[in-house]
């Protein structure tokens, strides 16, 4: 059986072919009051069942509706740079020494999480309390919104001009 979450339009035209659709409408959610976005990163790989585990029990008491991205070490810093050959003297797979020592400058974990809160003032405030209260023996929980963003894109355009 196939189950489907949210707007689809596979069956559009499937009804018949006695019309044309010449005009259509969609309905979508309004923007939220407050997006904020919360991270943590776990030092150990083993930890994943317990990362998995807690992010399950947020997502099915609908604390965090979004989408949550979990990456590891490599995931990370392959998107952030090529393989480090010159560390490496050529060898691959990447050096268990050397991962460690581009994670520690890069300020990885072994697995790195993303995710996000919407909602009123209200309800992230109450989301944040209880993220942060489910995550806290995993690490310490990051959160970030607009400002901070703004922020960090200022200090980021500063730092590339000196």
């Amino acid at each position: 059986m196939l189950f489907r979450s949210g707007p689809w339009v596979d069956g559009l035209f499937t009804h018949s072919n006695m019309g044309i659709v010449t005009e259509m409408g969609v309905w979508l959610l309004p923007a939220p009051e407050v997006c904020q976005g919360f991270a943590f990163k776990v030092d150990r790989k083993e930890q994943i069942e317990d990362i998995v585990e807690a992010l399950r029990s947020l997502r099915m008491n609908n604390v965090v509706q979004s989408t949550v991205h979990i990456a590891n070490d490599l995931r990370v810093l392959s998107a952030r740079r090529q393989y480090p050959w010159e560390l490496t003297g050529g060898v691959t797979p990447l050096p268990d020494e050397i991962r460690r020592k581009l994670r520690k400058e890069a300020g990885l974990g072994a697995w790195n999480v993303m995710g996000g809160l919407y909602g009123t003032k209200e309800t992230v405030a109450v989301a944040r309390k209880v993220v942060r209260r489910t995550l806290r023996h995993l690490g310490h929980v990051h959160f970030f919104g607009e400002r901070k963003i703004r922020w960090g894109l200022r200090m980021a355009e500063l730092l590339a001009r000196a």
